[in-house]
């Protein structure tokens, strides 16, 4: 089983936690006796880009719960201070066309409103990817269509973008060189991506196995996240960790870069 995001191979080093039921599953008293599936739950790194991942996770359908009142609840308290330092240090501009992908981005783009930029939006997966799927608000859903052949019919709906901005989102994608053909694609020459994704390294000196669950596929460090764009051809602009008691969050800006291979 290759890296899921440099298809390089991963450590043979690896931490089995056996086999769990999926997080999401739900029975009622009756059925108690049932027997659900279990799957096992394998972690390893990347021998290349160190990055830590699930090896053989479930697939995105198999993910999705089957209640619409599961939902994900992730930490956003830090959006309005990111625009700001943003604007402060003038890498954000009105001129430019930005493009969320998920709900999880609400805050970053009404911050944005508030200082007067106008040309946002969120992906929508029917109106601009021409995608049906009563869960269109999942990130397991949404990863699954950031692809190479997507971004041909986003382009074809929309044009390109200058800014892309994902939160909570790139940790839940299956194939991150997919996330990569995407935003290449869909991004114009010196396009930005700003990324917002959980901080594992309090966990892993920790030794936290809750830190382990199915739905995140990959881990990250801020080593490792550096790694991850530097690999797909994006080089650092700005980075900054924002502090919560548990689970940090680790915010950078990457610029386009196609010099680099």
């Amino acid at each position: 089983m290759p890296c899921n995001s440099c298809n390089s191979k991963l450590s043979n080093l690896e931490a089995n936690f056996g086999a769990h039921h999926r997080w999401s599953d739900f029975i009622s008293a009756k059925k108690k006796r049932i027997n659900l599936k279990k799957k096992k739950i394998v972690l390893s790194t990347c021998n290349f880009c160190d990055l830590i991942q699930i090896k053989e996770p479930l697939p995105a359908n198999r993910i999705t719960p089957r209640h619409k009142w599961i939902i994900n609840k992730e930490e956003t308290k830090h959006h309005s201070k990111l625009v700001k330092l943003l604007i402060n240090k003038k890498i954000l501009n009105k001129r430019k066309k930005f493009l969320a992908i998920s709900h999880y981005d609400e805050e970053i783009l009404k911050n944005l409103n508030k200082k007067r930029f106008s040309n946002l939006k969120t992906l929508n997966l029917k109106r601009d990817l021409e995608v049906i799927n009563k869960n269109k608000l999942r990130q397991e859903v949404i990863q699954n269509y950031l692809n190479k052949q997507c971004s041909q019919i986003f382009i074809k709906n929309n044009g390109k973008v200058d800014v892309i901005i994902c939160s909570k989102v790139l940790e839940h994608t299956q194939k991150i060189f997919n996330f990569f053909e995407f935003c290449n694609k869909v991004l114009n020459k010196d396009g930005i991506i700003i990324i917002d994704v959980p901080d594992c390294k309090k966990s892993l000196k920790q030794g936290n196995i809750s830190m382990v669950w199915e739905e995140h596929i990959s881990y990250f460090t801020q080593n490792t996240l550096d790694n991850t764009f530097l690999i797909h051809g994006f080089k650092k602009k700005y980075f900054k960790t924002f502090f919560y008691k548990q689970e940090n969050a680790l915010v950078g800006v990457y610029k386009k870069n196609n010099i680099i291979k």
